[in-house]
């Protein structure tokens, strides 16, 4: 899956796992933003206790679930856990190897 680290230098390693957390970074921002955005004005629910809260839930899973909102949190989680899996990979097989 990640052969083009198998004989990586540690320099290009590290400035690519460097570049690789930078885009991780930007990714969990477009998802806080994109969560903030499916989220907007369903706060006022939770002002009424448990009523509220009913709605509040039902309301939201309806927004995540229309198709556009759906595919957008499917596509940034797919992202996110692909660089987290690289990232790892980076850190575990390549940096530590490279260190002992």
């Amino acid at each position: 899956m990640f052969e083009e680290y198998n004989d990586i230098s540690v320099k290009d390693a590290e400035e690519k796992l460097k570049k690789i957390e930078s885009e991780y970074e930007e990714l969990l921002i477009i998802e806080k933003r994109n969560d903030k955005r499916i989220r907007k004005g369903l706060l006022w629910w939770l002002l009424i206790p448990v009523v509220g809260l009913f709605i509040y839930s039902v309301t939201l899973s309806k927004r995540r679930n229309k198709e556009q909102n759906y595919k957008d949190i499917v596509s940034i989680k797919e992202k996110l856990v692909y660089l987290e899996l690289e990232i790892q990979y980076i850190k575990n097989k390549v940096l530590i190897k490279e260190t002992n």
